[in-house]
């Protein structure tokens, strides 16, 4: 792992595997809603949406990516692009929940900050994996019929993990306690957006686990993309 070269784009070589089109497709279904946010973005929540969607757009397009070219330094390049998304999306998702549920007067920079101290140094430590292999201490080939490498996982990835699943514990929280304060007319949307919550989690549980169809290939930012459908709705 230490010592990875970097490569050039002129030295990647492609293979457009049908995960890699369902990705690109689902980044493209994310940036769509992103957008189409960003134009209600007048309506309670609509702006943080807008900014996780585009989060989990870049996420899954970078995963499309990492999925479609084959050298591992490339690879190792496009996971790490996948960070910036992936780090972003579950606080930019709990700051959605409290603008939707009307809380965002309990949101301050400084809690901002904090809730964003954790991604950020998870992001720094996957682009200098290399020096400290924290995150990924380890890289090696998987299915080739399906073009995957398989990444070992470092303190700092676990680190990362309980973080984000903890962020996502009081979003879902937060809206199962709506439940008993706001309207009724409400109510369906409210459990839609928990029942939504819940792909990512399964996805990266199945991911974790080493459970997932094609061993290696994290399916969670497709969960997140339809998580984002659902909080449109």
């Amino acid at each position: 792992m230490h010592g990875q070269r970097s490569i050039g784009a002129d030295e990647m070589t492609w293979r457009l595997v049908p995960h890699a089109i369902l990705l690109f497709s689902t980044a493209g279904l994310s940036l769509g809603i992103a957008v189409h946010a960003w134009r209600r973005r007048e309506v309670r929540g609509a702006m943080m949406l807008a900014l996780m969607m585009l989060a989990v757009a870049e996420w899954t397009l970078s995963a499309a990516l990492e999925a479609a070219v084959v050298e591992t330094p490339a690879k190792v390049f496009w996971s790490q692009a996948e960070y910036l998304g992936m780090q972003s999306a579950i606080p930019l998702l709990l700051l959605f929940v409290l603008s939707y549920l009307g809380r965002w007067s309990s949101v301050s920079w400084p809690r901002v900050v904090a809730l964003f101290a954790v991604p950020l140094v998870t992001v720094a430590m996957a682009w200098t994996n290399q020096w400290h292999g924290l995150v990924w201490p380890y890289f090696r080939r998987g299915d080739e019929a399906a073009n995957v490498l398989i990444y070992g996982h470092g303190p700092a990835f676990w680190v990362s993990v309980v973080y984000s699943y903890f962020v996502l514990l009081i979003a879902v929280a937060a809206l199962l306690s709506a439940l008993r304060h706001e309207r009724k007319v409400i109510h369906r949307q409210i459990v839609a957006m928990v029942i939504g919550c819940l792909f990512p989690a399964v996805a990266g549980l199945a991911y974790l686990l080493g459970v997932a169809p094609i061993p290696g290939l994290d399916w969670t930012p497709v969960g997140c993309a339809v998580t984002g459908g659902a909080l449109l709705w």
